[in-house]
């Protein structure tokens, strides 16, 4: 985690967070909370992200942009309390010794990490859903009212940071039901009226924040996200089964330990423990099936606040399968497996970036899932590139031509001075042309651009920028 923060705290901002910054957190408060065009607002999250900005002084993007690492210092820090909260699940009801080797599937997990550092509400929502988790689990143990009241603002919050959580949320729900049914099964009436009190503060808070909601309730029900039909029947259990080898991250060898680690806990473990882990795999398949059942069509980023659910799910077999070994064999998988998940990790990075790389640059298509980010590739450095386009050009004019994530590319125009003109066909350039000897173009698609560009006559192309980049820039003279 802290090589990744390392990597990324400063990094350059992407479409979503400046889109996000520049509506929704460096506005006034009445704008965050009844301003609903899209669902990049995440509200309570950029509630917080309000605070912060005006805590220390970044009330325009500029600004903000040249401090982001403050905001993304906040989000290393939920990143942090997420992973808190997970290991204490795993050591209070799991009665698991090797608590910490959770951190290490944790923080080697791609989609989390993906999302840890992002100036949205995903990370915010993780941390949420792991502490509803977590405060469910400890009423059972010891209920109390105060534990109630936390249940009812977790669920709030959740629901208030982004409407589409309603899907984990009834995973949770229906996993708490599932233990009230249990209760009745089993004759436990101490936890049958923990669960029916847990499930009544869980409904209290999803309650609140739809009153809270009201006021852009119709924005919120009816936009161009919301209203979009799953592309096909099944849809969302095509994301479903991509998002599970997604999670795995490549760790497959895992499944060594986690195997025969699921087999010792419905063999050998108490009766609590094999109900909360089916507890768990009934929160993680459950906004799936919820989905599917809703007919939309969701980003499968919607379903990144899964991910410490799935780490509880194979870190929980795989430390109980290593609880039965010798400590001599026990002590080597202890080291192995954080080398082993360490070093996939690495490895997976850097395949990313080659991978997000060659689908831009050769194949002209975008990567964005919960695997494969072109934000956090390498390549994408937008600020650098404006920097040196500002070094170039000098009075000649600057054009865009299928440049992606205009919002990124005219924050760091501006940033730097400058502007350029939009145009839809290689012709426009050509009157421009007609106007001045040189002009200087920024891309997205440089190959298919400089195809393009073939085929006009009496014009010299000089590419200014090494290999693949995510904004190129060719200068282009009159011959």
């Amino acid at each position: 985690m802290i090589f990744w923060t390392f990597r990324y705290v400063s990094s350059d901002l992407w479409y979503d967070e400046v889109y996000t910054l520049e509506h929704f957190t460096l506005v006034d408060f009445s704008t965050t909370v009844f301003y609903y065009p899209a669902p990049n607002n995440h509200i309570f999250y950029n509630l917080i992200n309000q605070l912060l900005s005006r805590l220390f002084g970044l009330r325009d993007i500029l600004t903000a942009e040249s401090h982001s690492f403050i905001f993304r210092n906040f989000q290393f820090l939920i990143s942090l309390v997420t992973a808190y909260f997970l290991v204490h699940i795993v050591k209070k009801y799991v009665s698991i010794k090797n608590s910490l080797l959770v951190l290490v599937i944790l923080f080697t997990t791609i989609p989390f990490m993906n999302f840890s550092l992002q100036l949205r509400g995903y990370g915010l929502s993780t941390l949420l859903v792991i502490m509803l988790v977590y405060f469910s689990l400890y009423f059972f143990e010891k209920p109390k009212n105060i534990t109630l009241v936390i249940l009812g603002m977790l669920s709030c919050l959740l629901m208030y940071t982004i409407p589409s959580n309603l899907y984990v949320f009834l995973g949770v729900f229906t996993a708490v039901g599932m233990f009230y049914v249990f209760s009745l099964w089993n004759k436990n009436k101490q936890n049958r009226n923990s669960s029916l009190k847990v499930l009544i503060a869980l409904s209290l808070g999803l309650g609140i924040a739809s009153i809270l909601y009201l006021p852009i309730w119709e924005d919120l029900i009816h936009n161009k996200f919301s209203d979009r039909n799953a592309t096909s029947t099944f849809q969302s259990f095509g994301i479903f089964l991509t998002s599970i080898p997604q999670f795995f991250s490549k760790r497959y060898f895992l499944l060594l330990v986690i195997l025969p680690g699921i087999y010792l806990l419905f063999k050998r473990r108490s009766l609590r423990e094999k109900v909360l882990y089916l507890g768990l795999l009934v929160i993680f398949i459950v906004p799936f099936v919820v989905s599917f059942i809703h007919q939309k069509s969701p980003y499968s980023r919607v379903f990144v606040s899964l991910a410490p659910v799935f780490v509880l799910l194979i870190s929980i077999p795989g430390i109980i399968f290593l609880d039965v070994l010798s400590q001599k064999t026990r002590n080597l998988f202890q080291w192995l497996i954080p080398f082993y998940c360490i070093g996939i990790f690495i490895y997976e990075v850097h395949q990313n970036d080659l991978v997000i790389s060659k689908n831009l640059c050769e194949n002209n298509s975008i990567s964005q899932d919960l695997y494969e980010n072109y934000f956090l590739a390498e390549f994408f450095q937008q600020d650098k590139t404006m920097k040196k386009l500002s070094s170039l050009h000098k009075d000649a004019p600057i054009v865009m031509y299928h440049q992606r994530d205009e919002p990124t590319t005219e924050l760091y125009l501006k940033k730097y001075h400058l502007t350029a003109q939009k145009i839809e066909l290689i012709d426009d350039l050509k009157t421009i042309l007609n106007q001045y000897n040189e002009v200087f173009l920024i891309t997205s698609h440089k190959i298919m651009v400089l195809s393009e560009l073939d085929g006009v006559e009496g014009i010299d192309v000089a590419t200014m920028t090494p290999g693949c980049s995510f904004t190129s820039i060719l200068k282009i003279k009159r011959s």
